[in-house]
């Protein structure tokens, strides 16, 4: 049904970056600079070309996406039949796949069609090194078919990592071949195979180094971190891939299925042949390196075929041994134990379906809003045409792709975006520093997102009658909407959750009086306090953990908010910090973090946690007295992820 859905905004980034670029700039390391920070030129290439030769139809990107997903299903039955699993075990394997709820949603998302196109290539990749090790043979004769094997392998993740990074498991993967493959081997073709495999992985090796030092900059930035926390980093994510694989994700999954598959098919695997044991191996050594980066879901798309792969070949064994262990030893039981086994895999599946209808949902919702968005632009051409005098208030700022395609931007100098603002806004008020005007002197209408719908309005009053409230200031009262227990950030009941509380706090009379918080606050007593108060905003001073940080982080506030309180009794001040509107993209990447918890606080430079007020606003308490509240970036506030540097 996602067929008929728009693109969503992301795509255009691609589409506008194969516009301003040559196909030979787009091969180049100074492209992540441009349009898209990522480095994905066989991606650009494909969904660029693809817009220009259909004349922008959003259903042909669709298709493209779907059949990545199918590419890279079909490169998992490939690499299955090269380890000679049988067909059974094989079609098992790539309907799990298929069913996967993270891997339904890359196939309904456009622009994610580089991992399963990547993640396909690396499974072709890895099985080029395993049948390597199973043709070679220590003659000259065999030498061509050992080169050309190294030389598809290498093609092949060349291939991946000019759509993504997924290759870069294949570095764990020779050390798994070596162990399993090729040491039990005899002698003669031992010396043999390991002589192949060790040049593929060291070509292999050096790849990836390059790749990712000097094309992959936006890599490089994730994995800059220290040590420690690199390590702590693998050790909180690696049990999220092998959980994620088998239906165990923090959205929708349940741990509990997962565990008990993953057990059933552990039992059906650890025994001495070493096929059976490569299948572990491989399962547990796919998400590596990934792991020490931080787990996603897409950076999930090769290791969940890994251990999808191992479910399949070992559930059966499984259930037969543990009906063993139980007593069930007749030939007799041990036939019904295997039948059973084989229900496994479509137990798993069952999961699986129930999983998807709030992932559905989600897709559904972000296709509606962004089609609804992408009408009202083309609704509003002489404005989109006269952008120089145009602001956009409250819109996604990944609406600027979209923009820029329709103004038929040709060269990288053209993608400055206009100014976009945002303001939290209740059905009669809004939040700022100051009152709402244009973003600058030439400025003569502005675009506004306003319930849903782009309308457009004078500069100097986009947002219509509503009156303006203060972002800073000591609340007269609160409510509580308490956040359950246990919801993780993006999964559909947190997003339920959120957009209810979007819901209430625009239906807000007096907002001041009546701030939501989402747990209630310690030592706080009506009526509350609202005088005195006095704030000001600080640049931070230049450090080089100021510079690093700007060089590593997509986004820094380089600036500091000191606000001086004084109350008779304790006192609630909030700020509300909302520095982006709300994006249906974010949606689908469950990238809907809250902006207060980017930030750190501290009353009187002690550390004072934050209550999360109007979703994205940081409420602290201040005890009676005269206080100095200082709220800055938490990566300069020298918390535990932190890169040093205080205030």
């Amino acid at each position: 049904m996602f067929l008929r859905d728009p693109v969503l905004f992301d795509t255009f980034s691609i589409v506008v970056k194969g516009r301003v670029l040559s196909p030979l700039e787009l091969f180049a390391p100074a492209q992540t600079e441009v349009a898209n920070p990522y480095y994905r030129p066989l991606l650009a290439l494909l969904v660029h070309e693809l817009w220009e030769v259909t004349g922008g139809s959003h259903l042909a990107q669709r298709a493209l996406a779907l059949a990545g997903v199918v590419f890279a299903a079909l490169a998992l039955a490939r690499f299955a039949r090269v380890l000679g699993q049988p067909r059974r075990v094989a079609t098992a394997a790539v309907l799990l796949f298929a069913l996967l709820p993270g891997n339904v949603v890359t196939a309904a998302w456009p622009i994610a069609v580089n991992w399963s196109l990547s993640g396909a290539f690396t499974l072709l990749a890895a099985a080029e090194l395993v049948q390597l090790v199973q043709r070679v043979q220590p003659v000259p004769v065999r030498v061509t078919v050992a080169r050309a094997a190294i030389a598809r392998a290498l093609l092949f993740s060349l291939l991946g990592l000019l759509c993504s990074e997924t290759p870069y498991q294949l570095v764990a993967l020779a050390p798994v071949v070596v162990l399993f493959l090729v040491v039990p081997s005899a002698g003669a073709r031992r010396g043999a195979a390991l002589g192949a495999l060790a040049v593929a992985w060291v070509v292999l090796c050096a790849l990836v180094l390059v790749h990712f030092l000097v094309f992959e900059r936006t890599a490089q930035n994730l994995a800059t971190t220290a040590p420690m926390v690199r390590i702590a980093n693998a050790f909180r994510t690696f049990p999220q891939y092998l959980a994620g694989a088998l239906g165990g994700d923090d959205l929708t999954g349940s741990r509990t299925l997962a565990a008990v598959v993953g057990a059933v098919a552990l039992v059906g695997l650890l025994r001495a042949r070493r096929s059976a044991l490569f299948l572990v191996a491989f399962a547990l050594a796919a998400p590596l390196p990934f792991a020490a980066i931080g787990h996603n879901g897409r950076y999930g798309l090769y290791p969940a075929a890994a251990a999808l792969l191992a479910v399949a070949a070992g559930a059966r064994r499984g259930v037969a041994r543990i009906a063993a262990l139980a007593g069930a030893r007749s030939p007799g039981a041990r036939r019904r134990a295997l039948a059973a086994g084989d229900f496994v895999p479509l137990v798993l599946g069952m999961g699986f379906l129930l999983q998807l209808p709030p992932h559905l949902a989600t897709l559904r919702d972000v296709g509606s809003a962004t089609a609804q968005l992408l009408a009202d632009l083309d609704s509003h051409r002489a404005e989109v045409a006269d952008v120089d005098h145009t602001d956009f208030v409250n819109v996604p700022y990944s609406l600027r792709w979209p923009l820029f395609e329709r103004l038929g931007v040709t060269r990288p100098e053209q993608l400055v975006a206009p100014p976009f603002r945002s303001w939290l806004c209740t059905d009669d008020a809004y939040f700022g520093l100051e009152a709402a005007g244009p973003a600058r002197a030439e400025s003569t209408r502005a675009l506004v997102l306003d319930g849903g719908r782009l309308v457009v309005r004078p500069a100097q009053a986009p947002l219509g009658e509503r009156r303006f409230e203060p972002a800073i200031f000591l609340a007269g009262g609160f409510e509580v909407a308490a956040r359950p227990d246990g919801l993780a950030t993006g999964s559909p009941a947190e997003q339920e959750f959120r957009a209810g509380l979007l819901a209430r706090i625009a239906k807000l009379a007096a907002p001041r009086d009546h701030v939501v918080l989402e747990r209630a606050p310690e030592g706080l007593v009506a009526p509350l306090p609202t005088e005195k108060l006095a704030w000001r905003i600080e640049p931070l001073a230049p450090s080089p953990a100021l510079e690093a940080a700007v060089r590593q982080q997509a986004s820094i506030l380089a600036v500091r908010l000191v606000a001086e309180v004084e109350v008779p009794r304790a006192a609630l001040l909030v700020v509300v910090t909302y520095l982006a509107s709300e994006d249906p993209l974010h949606r689908l990447t469950c990238d809907t973090g809250r902006f207060c918890d980017l930030l750190a606080a501290t009353v009187d430079g002690r550390p004072s946690p934050i209550l999360p007020a109007f979703v994205h606003g940081c409420g602290i308490v201040v005890p009676a007295g005269k206080h100095e509240v200082v709220l800055l970036q938490k990566i300069f506030a020298g918390n535990e992820f932190g890169i040093g540097g205080g205030r």
